[in-house]
């Protein structure tokens, strides 16, 4: 039989995903090609990997079985593929860098302008989202990350500490004075988030402060929350250095300070020896260690 990886690829991705619509995304492709792909992988086989329900595509017996395989096999092909680029000597190439929205849109365009003009041969990938596991799948050589300490199959460099402040819009704060917060605050309005955040050690200080009954926008980010307190819609908490940077809020004194996450520069520990990506971190480091406090 002729094995063809790109079977595998589309397989673990309905595998892990559940619907054609997730996993076509993942895969960026349409979800009638999943389906395609899948069903010639079934024939090929002689064997049903998938049911379908309401709830998605759930791993048959046979599915189950090839899953634990398939995903040993892509182990193997991540480390082989790791293997190479980090054996790589010259500070060139493509290099894909993964962090937080914050971070990502507010400080990464100057330096990464920066970063260009000093490796001129280098090409930036940057990616926009908080999912570890960019690292270990090699979807991205550099992720910098908060609010937890390095898996052991990752080199972690901590950067600093990403402060929290409450705030509001300097034109708010004329209509609705707030001397300290959080006192007398029945009469504000908030800008909350949405239950993705719920185990955020900030979001939930902030909850703990405001009053029941309040009037709230919920915001589905960073920085959606952002651009409403610059429109004046009420109070928040953002990263320090997002108020600092933005003329139009103004940081509320508080009366506790809020929690502060841990910021980490990661890396997997096969790409130790990369020239770019020791190069890459070198620079981010010296540009972002002093944005957050030690």
């Amino acid at each position: 039989m002729n094995w063809n990886w790109d079977n595998f690829r589309f397989f673990l991705a309905l595998a892990e995903k559940h619907t054609l619509i997730a996993a076509a995304a993942e895969l960026e492709v349409s979800h009638t090609t999943v389906l395609r792909r899948i069903k010639a992988f079934e024939s090929q086989l002689g064997a049903q990997l998938f049911t379908h329900s309401p709830d998605g595509y759930k791993l048959t017996n046979k599915g189950l079985e090839l899953h634990k395989h398939a995903n040993s096999l892509k182990t193997s092909v991540d480390s082989i593929t790791r293997s190479v680029v980090g054996a790589d000597s010259e500070i060139s190439g493509k290099v894909t860098l993964t962090t937080t929205d914050t971070i990502g849109y507010q400080l990464m365009p100057d330096i990464l302008a920066r970063l260009t003009t000093k490796y001129p041969e280098l090409q930036i990938e940057l990616l926009i989202q908080n999912n570890i596991t960019d690292i270990t799948r090699l979807e991205a050589e550099i992720a910098i990350r908060t609010g937890f300490n390095p898996p052991p199959d990752l080199i972690g460099k901590k950067l600093g500490k990403l402060k929290f402040c409450i705030c509001a819009s300097a034109e708010y704060l004329k209509q609705t004075p707030v001397d300290h917060f959080p006192d007398n605050l029945q009469q504000h309005r908030f800008i909350t988030l949405s239950s993705k955040f719920d185990k955020a050690v900030f979001y939930q200080w902030l909850l703990n402060q405001i009053p029941a009954g309040r009037s709230e926008i919920v915001a589905d980010g960073l920085m959606s929350a952002l651009q409403l307190c610059r429109k004046g819609c009420g109070i928040t908490a953002l990263p320090e250095y997002l108020v600092s940077r933005d003329p139009c809020l103004v940081p509320i004194d508080s009366n506790e300070p809020a929690p502060t996450n841990d910021v980490w520069m990661l890396s997997h520990k096969d790409l130790r020896n990369s020239a770019k990506i020791k190069a890459l971190k070198e620079v981010l480091a010296e540009e972002l260690k002093p944005v957050f406090t030690a």
